[in-house]
């Protein structure tokens, strides 16, 4: 578990390092590498003689878009076409309507941009023109055939339940003087990460099932598949755009959306009840890590301001009080819990000399 704390925290602290290391004028970046949806493209290059243009924006957020975005549609003579932008926030979709109807079999040309600058800077509080501008063009033609007769298409759910350590402070027992801290990322981004980490091993585990879904679009004219959105809205109503993970079982709403008409197909699914014990918080012994790792006694200590108090801390696993001014005072394990780690190493070291005289 020792190592998969490693491998969990070092890319958390080698993801700093290159936050800290990219220009500052980075696609509208907010520092953790959230980038601004700053290039935006109609969902198809076909659209129905009765569609719409639909623009989906990522994460969620196309109600602070809709402010900063802009769009021009013009005709094979070059002429601008009049139509209005309207808001779905609730599936994230800008969508540009005509007022008058599309000629069937002809090709427009759409221009979209987004103003970065103005929305890092009213979002992030950055400096003024400290975005890119990237108009994006898009040819689309228009499909003499009407869209076909609203219908939800089949819903592609895949899951995948792992289990990782907790890197919870007060989850974590040390050794070898380590006293964890978590600290937030730079700039203005607020991830945490742990620190002083390396001769820890975790008492607990937390079990996850992620579930994403695509739409099946295949034998959909291309028209029609470009009307459509999705969403995942779990048990407290809360929206999610492409997947989440759950924590415990769970049913959830996959609905889609009929961009042009504003219809609203809902699918229930159930998640999770047969790996119930699985997910959560799950009890985890870090005795075999630390004897891996550990050149002294094993301790634990009281947590305050995300950080270890080495003033206030305990042996681990009988919770007697450590003496001085912490962990690093020089209190020895006790001999029981002491000779358990030999003992234990003594095994691992005759396995693995009879595994190298079996090969």
């Amino acid at each position: 578990m020792g190592n998969q704390i490693a491998s969990a925290v070092t890319l958390l602290l080698a993801a700093g390092a290159a936050f800290a290391a990219r220009p500052a004028l980075a696609y509208c970046d907010d520092g953790c590498g959230y980038h601004l949806p700053v290039a935006v493209a109609p969902t198809s290059t076909a659209i129905a003689v009765d569609g719409v243009l639909g623009f989906l924006i990522a994460d969620g957020r196309a109600e602070t878009a809709f402010q900063f975005f802009m769009v021009t549609v013009r005709d094979a003579e070059g002429m601008t076409v009049a139509g209005n932008l309207e808001l779905n926030a609730s599936y994230s979709v800008i969508v540009w309507r005509p007022t008058a109807p599309w000629v069937p079999g002809a090709s427009y040309t759409v221009l979209t941009e987004i103003d970065g600058s103005a929305w890092a800077e009213l979002e992030y509080g950055s400096e003024p023109d400290s975005c890119p501008m990237l108009p994006t063009e898009t040819t689309v033609t228009i499909d003499p055939a009407a869209l076909p007769a609203p219908a939800a298409p089949p819903v592609i759910v895949e899951s995948r339940h792992t289990i990782v350590p907790d890197l919870a402070l007060d989850a974590l027992v040390c050794c070898n003087g380590a006293y964890p801290h978590i600290s937030s990322g730079p700039g203005s981004c607020t991830r945490p990460y742990l620190q002083d980490y390396r001769s820890c091993a975790s008492r607990r585990s937390v079990g996850s099932l992620r579930i994403d879904h695509t739409l099946d679009l295949e034998g959909l004219p291309l028209a029609a598949a470009g009307n459509l959105a999705s969403r995942i809205v779990d048990a407290r109503n809360q929206p999610w755009f492409g997947g989440t993970s759950l924590l415990a079982p769970e049913c959830l709403r996959l609905e889609i959306l009929d961009i042009a008409r504003g219809q609203v197909f809902v699918d229930e699914r159930c998640f999770g009840d047969d790996i119930a014990e699985q997910l959560g918080t799950i009890a985890a012994d870090p005795s075999p890590e630390l004897a891996e790792m550990c050149e002294d006694h094993a301790y634990v200590c009281e947590v305050e301001d995300r950080k270890w108090d080495a003033t206030r801390c305990k042996s681990w696993p009988e919770d007697s009080e450590l003496e001085g001014c912490g962990c690093a005072s020089g209190a020895r394990l006790p001999i029981v819990w002491l000779g358990g780690l030999l003992l234990l190493r003594r095994r691992r070291r005759g396995a693995q000399r009879l595994g190298t005289a079996r090969g």
